[in-house]
């Protein structure tokens, strides 16, 4: 869930620090979408190269939150917007509304708005100067098995809107060094340090309420034999049987 980082009430680490430990993201892949997801504990998936389990997590302490919001001097009387889409990720709004409720739990007004998908991706291609995004829910899913597409296409300076995902505006040049970095070693074990690096930095920067990671859940008939399930979300039936 993407926190602005250049406009609005979230351009203040320690209220974006305090947004993620508001929110009880164990409850939420718990009781709304019924374990099929797991909690995030780094900005990548466990299943991509690159992922490194983040040593400092962002427990759920809403009275940690608090603190944060004191020690920002976040202005209570204001309100948050967020914005979610309807129907395109799982339980996407319930999963909103679910962080709605937690943020209210610490004080925090909000307002949230849903809209279908084709409405949405236009708010989010919009620049800085016309964007009204402060917290929106997005997410993206693995065309190859490595860190570059989310840790590059999220959070490299250069994909900020119009030019490309990376909604939550975040600028950081040390973050764009070493992710820029990643590009050009070849070696594997060098290259998983950069990313370790690249993860302590935006974590640390939160630009997003790292949430959860969705498991690819499909279904067929113990009938079938030969299905071929990735982790990139694709399914090949060229060798199947029926039994």
């Amino acid at each position: 869930m993407g926190l602005n980082y250049q406009k609005g009430l979230t351009t203040n680490k320690l209220v974006r620090q305090a947004f993620n430990y508001a929110v009880d993201k164990k409850a939420i892949v718990e009781k709304i979408l019924f374990d099929t997801a797991v909690p995030m504990d780094g900005p990548v998936s466990p299943i991509l190269f690159g992922y490194h389990r983040m040593e400092h997590q962002y427990e759920y302490n809403p009275e940690k939150a608090k603190e944060l919001l004191k020690k920002a001097n976040f202005d209570f009387n204001q309100t948050v917007k967020m914005r979610t889409p309807h129907g395109r990720y799982l339980f996407d709004k319930q999963v909103s509304e679910a962080v709605q409720a937690y943020f209210q739990a610490i004080g925090v007004k909000t307002e949230l708005r849903t809209y279908d998908w084709p409405t949405y991706i236009a708010g989010l291609l919009k620049p800085l100067d016309e964007t009204e995004l402060e917290v929106f829910l997005l997410g993206w899913g693995p065309m190859i098995l490595d860190a570059d597409m989310g840790l590059y296409g999220q959070f490299h300076s250069s994909v900020n809107p119009p030019k490309g995902l990376g909604a939550a505006f975040y600028s950081n040049p040390e973050y764009d060094k070493v992710i820029e970095a990643t590009r050009l070693e070849q070696d594997p074990k060098e290259r998983l340090e950069l990313f370790r690096k690249a993860s302590e930095i935006v974590w640390d920067d939160a630009p997003w309420i790292w949430l959860h990671v969705e498991k690819f859940v499909i279904a067929y008939s113990s009938k079938i034999k030969g299905l071929v399930v990735t982790n990139t979300e694709k399914f090949y039936p060229t060798y199947v049987t029926m039994e």
